[in-house]
């Protein structure tokens, strides 16, 4: 085992989050699954708060002991101060070293490792078998990009939220209150400054976090968006290039980028609003410590270490009170993206096992379902003509990897009657090929288990069905049947005309479509 992994592994190592049994998520809000969550790291976190709170103490320590020495060397001379007061000199020795660099070592290890690393794996992990346990139906109204994101999102918000709780809080807490106390410990007139400064941050919180909570819903929802659109459009590339939709996926791709665009800017203006606000705030407060400090001096009531200690936690409010909205700004995107996230992760599954119900093991051989047909009433199935004897079903069937652009089924498929640009139809061969067999194969599966007639029925507008009558893949039947599918429908068929029509004569095909729209628009 090497040096780095006796530091690290035992801390790397105290959560296991792949082994963590799975629960139900609750569904009740977003703070009821950032209590379950943290559950599972209770001692953890607990520890890395308790390590904050040591930590900062020390620093507010340290600059009372900036505060002391200056006026006990003042007052007495470095000598006479050393002698008198070494004790109290070697406590804050020590808590500056080594006890500082170590607490820091180990909240940070705890923070990174653990919390960064093992709670959003927990949590991804846990919203993973949450979701494989839904149906199809739930995944029909989803890009599946967008589960993925989702369940992401979900487990760095929360861990973001856990983190805020057990680490920023506790620093903050101890920040803000111990430096009121010690203000006022040293010399109550510089600590009015930093109440009136934590009262405005408080207001300044109050009045502007809240906004941050739906527009950042709105803002997890279109990045969401962004996600599951960009990896479903890849995942079906080769769909998209077979029938040649390029332009209209890229125009859906624009739209749903910009608005994502727009719903960033507008929750982005809060940000710079109360970031300027802040700004002027500590302004106010360095103005103020200064002046109440040089009073004092000049006074007698503020000695020169309580002049110094005032402005050092002067500048370190300033410092974190930036980090101290932006962590009020992160508890509430948290909250906005976990609200629209949640019912990825938590809607209970609409189907389950029966109690008791035995898994399915086949330790042996194999299981095959033949003859399978669903129906929505006794009588009527729901798969369409496409038997296996079609020339469509064969030349499908047939097709194996690498696919030859020239073979039958492609020259089939981009059968034309007429002349038509051998680049082109070159070119869709070669994209059309590039797609696997399986792929061929399924969507053959698909359009066999699809019945849209019922659906078709429902269409009241004017149907335009044009075919060619030397198609060799889909026959007169198939435009028959397609021609009485809808209930006012216009069938022509192009003698001599193969299975695309409207590269073999595009102007023919235009006006026959600028005819039948004119009609219809009269009608």
């Amino acid at each position: 085992m090497s040096f780095s992994d006796r530091i690290y592994r035992p801390l790397e190592t105290l959560i296991r989050p792949l082994d963590i049994p799975y629960t139900p998520l609750p569904s009740r809000g977003p703070f009821a699954l950032l209590v379950h969550f943290a559950s599972m790291f209770r001692g953890v976190l607990a520890a890395v708060a308790i390590l904050m709170i040591a930590i900062e103490g020390i620093n507010l320590a340290t600059i009372w002991g900036i505060s002391f020495v200056v006026d006990g060397v003042t007052a007495k001379g470095a000598a006479a101060f050393l002698e008198e007061d070494w004790p109290t000199l070697a406590v804050l020795g020590v808590l500056i070293f080594p006890v500082l660099p170590l607490l820091i070592f180990l909240g940070n290890t705890l923070n990174s490792q653990t919390v960064a690393v093992c709670m959003p794996a927990a949590m991804q992990w846990q919203g993973h078998k949450a979701v494989e346990r839904q149906d199809l139906a739930f995944f029909h109204d989803l890009f599946a990009g967008q589960v993925a994101t989702r369940i992401s999102q979900v487990a760095s918000a929360v861990q973001q939220q856990i983190v805020v709780a057990f680490y920023q809080v506790p620093l903050f807490s101890v920040q803000f209150v111990g430096s009121l106390v010690l203000l006022g410990a040293l010399s109550w007139p510089l600590a009015l400054p930093v109440f009136v400064w934590i009262a405005a941050n408080i207001a300044l919180a109050a009045t502007a976090v809240p906004h941050f909570s739906e527009r950042s819903r709105k803002t997890a929802r279109a990045r969401s968006l962004v996600v599951g659109a960009m990896t479903d459009l890849y995942s079906n590339i080769q769909m998209v290039k077979l029938f040649a939709a390029e332009d209209s996926e890229a125009g859906a791709m624009r739209n749903i980028m910009e608005n994502a665009i727009q719903t960033q800017q507008r929750e982005r203006r809060i940000h710079l609003t109360t970031d300027t606000s802040v700004i002027l705030i500590n302004t106010v407060l360095t103005l103020a410590i200064s002046t109440i400090g040089f009073w004092g001096l000049v006074g007698g009531f503020v000695t020169i270490g309580q002049f110094v200690a005032s402005i050092a936690i002067v500048l370190r409010l300033n410092a974190n009170s930036r980090a101290f909205l932006q962590m009020g700004q992160q508890i509430f995107q948290a909250v906005g993206t976990i609200r629209d996230a949640m019912p990825v992760v938590t809607t209970p599954p609409t189907i389950i096992d029966m109690p008791n119900a035995r898994s399915l093991t086949v330790t042996a051989g194999e299981v095959k379902f033949r003859n399978v047909q669903f129906e929505y009433r006794q009588g009527q199935g729901v798969r369409p003509d496409f038997g296996s004897r079609s020339s469509l079903s064969r030349g499908i069937r047939a097709l194996r990897d690498p696919i030859d652009p020239a073979g039958q089924f492609l020259r089939d498929w981009y059968s034309c009657s007429r002349p038509v640009e051998p680049g082109f139809l070159s070119k869709m061969k070669r994209d059309a090929a590039a797609m696997p067999a399986a792929v061929w194969h399924g969507i053959l599966e698909g359009f066999a288990e699809t019945d849209l007639r019922r659906t078709a029925m429902r269409v009241a507008a004017p149907v335009l069905c044009i075919g060619g009558s030397a198609d060799p893949l889909f026959g007169s039947p198939h435009r028959e049947a397609l021609a009485q599918a809808f209930p006012s429908v216009r069938s022509i068929t192009l003698e001599g005309y193969g299975h695309n029509p409207h590269w073999e004569d595009p102007q023919k095909v235009s006006a026959l479509m600028l005819s039948f729209l004119a009609e219809a628009v009269m009608v």
